[in-house]
């Protein structure tokens, strides 16, 4: 395996990570986000008029997925270029794999897929609000694929030290985007959680995530229903990246999908998950390092991707020891 520069030396890669990110750590203990959901020009409301939510909130256990368009990707893509020791090498080729796998197996069109590169918070913010903004009318779900350097719930912006974004920030305008009720909400994360590295016997049983149905007769709505949230590592270990192929996480979520398309019409998206989780934990290098991801899921029904047949093969990296 090529392993990428962060690798190749596991005690300087820790020392490096400590030294460049600690103010950026901190930030959770010393101050808020600079540039909050609250700070922005319209804020958000975590109110969905209760009517409109039930009319869309049906008896049936699959989430529609017919409408004339798949849906709309937003990808945002910190490379880190200007800085040798941060920079995020591999990262192009997650973006070209995630792509293909959308247009390819899933049905997105091109023209729905958005691709913004090496943003600051507050251009991450605007981001996620012009996407929200957006009229859902005619799309089945949204996808929102965040790929930068972050711990825990933190997302960093190119703007490094200076400023961080959270989970929340970019999943909450979503919330209140009517031409979305009822509708997914996926959100693919790509960021360390932590500055652990995996071990074998570290591994951990990712929980199942899971949602009961509203109760109909209620005056309130649930703040986040149908929403699906993927992380390429547990909260505090590390995710790893290769420099020529791209991040563990992404090569194994593109492959499942590519796999399970090929074979059937019709796969329901935490199986797909599930099997992607599979092939992650396989994964190790020569210093027997290993990753798995976690799922948070508020679905109330279960996601069927109607793949198509014509899936274009392309090329994935497979790991070798």
């Amino acid at each position: 395996m090529n392993e990428s520069q962060e690798l190749q030396n596991p005690q300087e890669q820790l020392e490096r990570y400590h030294q460049y990110k600690k103010r950026f750590y901190d930030q959770t203990k010393k101050k808020s986000v600079f540039v909050n959901v609250m700070s922005r020009k319209t804020p958000h409301s975590t109110k969905v008029p209760c009517g409109r939510w039930r009319e869309v909130v049906d008896d049936e256990t699959e989430y529609k997925m017919n409408h004339p368009r798949r849906g709309r990707l937003l990808i945002i893509n910190n490379h880190f270029k200007g800085d040798e020791k941060l920079k995020r090498e591999g990262t192009v080729v997650d973006e070209e794999n995630l792509k293909k796998v959308f247009v390819n197996c899933l049905g997105f069109n091109e023209e729905d897929i958005t691709s913004l590169h090496d943003l600051t918070c507050e251009q991450i913010l605007i981001a996620v609000d012009q996407e929200a903004e957006k009229n859902y009318t005619d799309h089945a779900c949204v996808i929102v694929v965040v790929m930068t350097h972050g711990k825990e719930d933190l997302l960093m912006g190119e703007d490094e030290f200076e400023n961080h974004v959270t989970v929340d920030d970019i999943s909450e305008p979503f919330q209140s985007t009517e031409t979305l009720l009822g509708k997914p909400k996926l959100f693919i994360f790509q960021a360390c959680r932590g500055d652990q590295m995996m071990k074998s016997f570290e591994v951990n049983v990712v929980p199942d995530a899971s949602s009961d149905m509203p109760d109909r007769g209620r005056n309130r709505v649930p703040a986040y229903p149908d929403f699906l949230y993927m992380f390429s590592a547990p909260g505090s270990f590390y995710s790893i990246r290769n420099s020529m192929h791209g991040s563990w996480f992404i090569q194994s979520l593109c492959s499942a999908i590519k796999n399970e398309a090929a074979d059937s019409e019709k796969k329901e998206i935490m199986e797909i998950l599930t099997k992607a989780n599979k092939g992650l934990s396989e994964k190790t290098n020569s210093r027997e390092f290993y990753q798995v991801a976690s799922f948070e899921s508020t679905l109330l029904k279960e996601l069927y991707f109607k793949t198509k047949k014509d899936v274009l093969v392309f090329p994935m990296y497979e790991t070798g020891n």
